[in-house]
């Protein structure tokens, strides 16, 4: 038997003696669940409210039976004596039938005691376990990016760096601090200009040297490891007047004084030198050329330059190399070296590195972040003198980890959409991530395993369903829909410090529901991407949909949901299926963004923060459904639709018209319809009705006007006007609800006219015998051809002038062309087997706007002698921005009848992401 008719499978498991510094998947766990007082049960707290505000810490909250003392960290009769203290890991483990899962790992906040009992023989430890997020924010501050890079064990282990000065002092000290212990390095002749250069983005203020002035710093004894590696900040002004020596080191190597320095010269050159212990130079580099070395060929003077000397001993020589980096991004660097070997050499251990009596040429030359260590792969990253700026937020977040050693994990690969930040402003460590996960527009939070955890974009982007729950089946415990304000923002701004901003707004919006304005700075590393981002911003402000903010589940009525549940984690995406009567009727679609979890033996239950699943279903090439797809800029309902319906007459008023593959989905009115088939508005007339003109290709039936009946019909292969009187009008009409249309159709004649003129013509924003737009041709009698537009506004006609149709002569087939835009009708005719013309032949501007039918007309002119009946037929006639849809009603089931002109668009279309 399973869950709830046994007892819910969880476990509660400390981790006794643990060492936070080690990675989770070392620590030993000792299984407390029988020392759980079940009654108060166990509350889970993961995440955050709602998509705008920042995760809180985890918390996980239960009340622990303390009667032996067992969890009182200073008893010690107490078994775990020595073993518990703060920040002891705890960990809340479920068993769904397919093996345990983590549902909370956390750390133990205190250790209180109370007793349930006034004897105070019985007691109890309510205990609290955050996550990291707790520990971090107790506003620790941080040190500068190079400070971190090399002071702390982010590239080799703590034991490698054997020396750091940052240089970093405040104005007034006496000494140059260490980094890494308390030996400082000691100042000779003076001091340095401490906290002159504010420049350097990866580093606070630096010292500048003072001529006379010079420092030393001692490093304790270590073995060789036949490796040296020295960093350093430099920044020379100027080009020098004499030599500057940057750095002097001492060793037990072959060589016994080392020294980087500054000549000037033709060029100026910095060389690595090397001094056996009579004090002969050994290397005899080429040095680096300070004039023409630097970016594009330029100096490298008042450069931030990052100094990396290696040397390395290999088959008893010693391989050694200094770069000066000036330039960088990505993670990498670009700047200038030099190289060389000297044979039968060892490196040694380095006793004392500094810099010796500064010159009068040194003045205002910043020096700074002087390390030293035994390993040649010690902090090869030059850009922590940038700040890390343009390194990537999933590059960044695992390098910040390292360098505070703090656990970090990232749910997302974000192969395909870097993002890149510029230098760090943060001081406290929070922010440090903070900074990252805004610049993301991801969700930073506590993860189930412990690990401080980065929700990429990317993983949020069309994520598959993770959880689906059928109201209708009794799995959901409640909901708590809503249509506030509280998520709204509809004017956003980007800015980046330092930087410029953007702004995006939607203003019909704004028209629509006021002013929501905010304000975000994003640690981005160039102004291109700010209007990319705001308008991101933008689109998650502005949903428009109902909000599912609480959706509760309670598995003891739904155990079979279990396993799924515990699969999920902070960004999942879960589904609602058949919402009660009366709400939007759609499937509730929502991220989650937190939870609470309640457990005891006989009761397991979630309290779920949501936040709308659309914004996040972003466009992709070639994938299924709407997702594969943009919207138009504007499409129309053609036609009205009754409910049963299932052809749907539409005009693209701007952009392309609707793709052929199917099926996909669009929104009409709030109802969801499934297009499977798509069809032009073109009717072949490739049938035979008598009596009339029947029913067009495309779905719609053609009335007639004028004469009788029997004066209409379909042949076959044309739709005809059967003229058996003169001065009678023929009409056939169709009821589609155009404003604006382009329309083609054919027109032929049975014999040339005589007598008088024959005209026939397309009218368009037909709503009555007054008020209509058509394009006419004449057929004259003397075998010439004209055309006109005219506008009727209340029974007022206006028409443009009557040219000549080239190419043509009364008895030819013609094609005739209107299109007719807001206040601009447009038409031409030509030769039926010819090319179209590129121009328009008539225009006319006209004031009727108004929607209405399109119609088809002829009349023979009074005078006509021919005999009769004389035949007026049409073909091909084709609405170019105008199709035919087949659809599936009642998708989301909502169906009603819809009116001419409801505005018709992709059902959520997958947006271009950021």
């Amino acid at each position: 038997m399973a869950f709830p008719q046994t007892r819910l499978d969880v476990v509660v498991q400390i981790a006794l003696g643990a060492d936070l510094t080690e990675h989770p998947g070392l620590w030993s766990w000792t299984d407390i669940t029988n020392k759980v007082h079940w009654q108060s049960g166990i509350t889970i707290t993961r995440g955050r409210a709602d998509e705008f505000s920042t995760a809180a810490p985890s918390r996980i909250a239960l009340t622990l039976i303390n009667t032996d003392g067992r969890f009182c960290p200073r008893n010690p009769a107490g078994i775990y004596y020595g073993q518990i203290s703060r920040n002891t890991p705890l960990r809340v483990r479920v068993n769904a039938g397919a093996g345990y899962v983590t549902q909370a790992l956390g750390f133990v906040d205190q250790w209180p005691v109370v007793w349930g009992d006034k004897r105070l023989t019985v007691s109890f430890a309510p205990v609290t376990a955050s996550g990291l997020l707790r520990r971090l924010g107790q506003g620790e501050v941080q040190r500068s990016p190079l400070y971190r890079s090399l002071a702390r064990s982010a590239y080799t282990p703590t034991a490698a760096v054997k020396g750091y000065w940052p240089g970093e002092d405040e104005t007034g000290s006496t000494s140059i601090a260490s980094g890494i212990d308390g030996r400082a390095a000691i100042l000779s002749g003076g001091v340095e200009d401490f906290a002159a250069d504010t420049t350097i983005a990866g580093s606070d203020p630096l010292m500048q040297l003072t001529p006379g002035v010079g420092f030393v710093g001692y490093i304790n004894p270590y073995a060789s490891t036949g490796e040296t590696a020295i960093r350093a900040i430099v920044k020379i002004p100027a080009a020098p007047s004499g030599t500057i020596e940057l750095l002097r080191w001492w060793t037990s190597g072959s060589f016994t004084v080392w020294t980087v320095e500054v000549v000037p010269g033709s060029p100026d050159r910095m060389f690595l030198r090397a001094y056996n212990s009579l004090g002969v130079e050994q290397l005899g580099g080429t040095g680096i050329n300070m004039e023409a070395d630097g970016p594009a060929g330029a100096a490298m003077y008042g450069m931030t330059l990052y100094l990396q000397i290696d040397l390395i001993e290999n088959a008893g020589a010693i391989n050694w190399a200094i770069y000066a980096w000036h330039t960088w991004s990505y993670g990498s660097g670009t700047g200038a070296l030099d190289t060389g070997s000297e044979a039968a050499s060892t490196v040694g251990t380095l006793e004392a590195i500094g810099s010796h009596n500064h010159s009068a040429a040194a003045a205002g030359t910043t020096l700074g972040h002087i390390a030293v260590a035994s390993n040649a792969n010690f902090a090869t990253d030059p850009s922590a003198a940038v700040g890390f700026a343009m390194n990537s937020v999933s590059t960044r977040w695992t390098e910040i980890g390292n360098e505070l050693d703090i656990f970090t994990d990232k749910l997302g690969s974000l192969a395909d959409h870097l993002t890149y930040v510029g230098a760090s402003t943060a001081t406290d460590t929070v922010e440090l991530f903070r900074e990252l996960e805004t610049a993301e527009v991801g969700v930073m939070f506590d993860g189930k395993a412990g690990f401080l955890t980065l929700k990429m974009r990317e993983d949020r982007y069309n994520q598959a369903v993770a959880l689906t729950l059928n109201r209708t089946a009794g799995e959901v415990d409640y909901l708590a829909p809503t249509d506030d304000d509280q998520q709204l923002r509809n004017d956003v701004t980007v800015s980046r410090p330092n930087g410029s901003q953007a702004r995006s707004f939607d203003a019909a919006h704004i028209a629509a529901n006021g002013t929501y304005a905010t304000r975000i700075e994003s640690l981005l590393a160039d102004d291109i991407s700010l209007p990319e981002h705001a308008a991101w911003h933008l689109h998650l402000g502005t949903v428009e949909e109902q909000r599912y903010p609480r959706i509760g589940i309670n598995f003891t009525r739904v155990p079979a949901l279990m396993a799924s549940w515990l699969a999920c984690d902070i960004g999942a995406r879960l589904q609602v299926t058949n919402p009660p009567a009366g709400q939007p009727p759609d499937t509730i679609d929502v991220h989650i963004e937190g939870y609470t979890e309640f457990l005891k033996p006989d009761e397991y239950r979630v309290e779920l923060n949501c936040s709308p699943a659309w914004p996040w279903q972003v466009f992709a090439v070639e994938a299924a459904g709407n997702l594969g797809r943009l919207d138009t800029a504007g499409c129309l309902l053609a036609a009205a639709m009754s409910t049963v319906d299932t052809t749907m007459h539409v005009q693209t008023t701007a952009g392309p018209t609707w793709g052929t593959q199917t099926p996909y989905d669009l929104r009409v009115s709030g109802e969801r319809v499934t297009v499977t088939a798509v069809a032009s508005v073109v009717d072949t007339f490739t049938r035979s009705v008598s009596n009339g003109w029947g029913t067009s290709d495309f779905g719609l039936a053609w009335t007639t006007s004028g004469g009788s009946a029997s004066d209409y019909s379909v042949t076959g292969t044309l739709g005809r006007h059967s003229h058996g009187s003169v001065n009678v009008i023929r009409e056939t009409a169709l009821a589609l609800g155009y404003s604006d249309i382009d329309v083609t159709i054919t027109s032929t004649i049975s014999a040339a006219p005589t007598g008088d003129t024959v005209t026939s013509g397309v009218a368009a924003r037909y709503v009555d015998s007054s008020n209509y737009v058509d394009v006419r041709i004449f057929r004259a009698a003397a075998g010439g051809v004209t055309i006109a537009a005219r506008q009727v506004l209340a029974g007022v006609e206006t028409v443009t002038s009557f040219p000549t149709v080239s190419g043509v002569t009364s008895s030819s087939s013609i094609k005739i062309r209107l299109q007719v835009a807001v206040g601009t009708l447009n038409g031409r005719a030509w030769l039926s087997t010819a090319d179209e013309p590129t121009t328009w032949t008539v225009t006319l501007a006209v004031t009727h706007l108004t929607a209405g039918a399109l119609r088809v007309h002829s009349v023979l002119g009074s005078a006509v002698s021919n005999t009769l009946p004389l035949l007026l037929d049409f073909d091909n006639l084709t609405v170019l921005d105008a199709q035919a849809l087949t659809v599936t009603r009642s998708v989301n089931g909502a169906v009603k009848a819809q009116t001419v002109g409801t505005a018709v668009s992709l059902w959520n279309p997958g947006v271009l992401s950021l």
